[in-house]
């Protein structure tokens, strides 16, 4: 129904509409795998006793909000990179 109603009113927007560059698939998958990397040095840290605990937080609180940290990095530098893109085309 919305597609309908847009479409009456002149937008018309689809997937095929929007097209990812080889840049930005490769720069997110770097990102990707670069936050996957980091995580799981976090998580072999906890397993060797290596981790350093955060004030107030256990191991498993620690672990959380590590890995909350860095994917939340993750996630707005992936942002950034569709930003640039989209002011690049």
């Amino acid at each position: 129904m919305a597609p309908v109603y847009l479409t009456n009113r002149g937008f018309s927007i689809g997937i095929g509409d929007v097209k990812r560059s080889e840049r930005l698939l490769s720069e997110r998958k770097a990102l990707i795998n670069d936050g996957y990397h980091k995580c799981d040095d976090f998580i072999a840290q906890l397993a060797f006793g290596r981790l350093k605990m955060q004030p107030g937080c256990g191991e498993k609180e620690t672990l959380e909000s590590l890995i909350l940290r860095d994917l939340g990095v993750v996630r707005d530098h992936a942002g950034q990179v569709c930003v640039k893109e989209s002011q690049l085309t």
